[in-house]
């Protein structure tokens, strides 16, 4: 699945509001995404193999009411994630980025 993930609004008005200690993440700018690695291997021009990191930068979209590591005041924010476990659901053609709140490994404070 491909694209970009973001925001919680479903096109005919309904939203998407994370239950069960779920959370739903905003991908961010490019300065936090995977580095594209040059590769010593001899393959064709248009593949490029990306160095996926354990972790990964989002911005914390939306929390479940019975979230307790993270709270409302935090929402908006920058939080690294254990990128192997953000979860892509695709519903009515939108994206969303769920994960559950203990694989959020901190909030950066700027």
């Amino acid at each position: 699945m491909s694209g970009h993930f973001e925001a919680n609004d479903l096109d005919d008005g309904k939203a998407l509001h994370p239950k069960n200690r779920y959370v739903t993440l905003e991908e961010v700018d490019a300065r936090y995404d995977e580095e594209e690695i040059e590769s010593t291997v001899l393959v064709p021009e248009e593949f490029r193999h990306k160095h996926v990191e354990p972790y990964k930068v989002y911005m914390l979209d939306e929390i479940a009411p019975d979230c307790t590591q993270v709270s409302e005041g935090e929402m908006g924010k920058l939080v690294v994630v254990n990128n192997t476990m953000v979860e892509k659901l695709t519903l009515d053609g939108e994206g969303f980025l769920l994960v559950q709140e203990n694989h959020i490994y901190g909030v950066i404070e700027e």
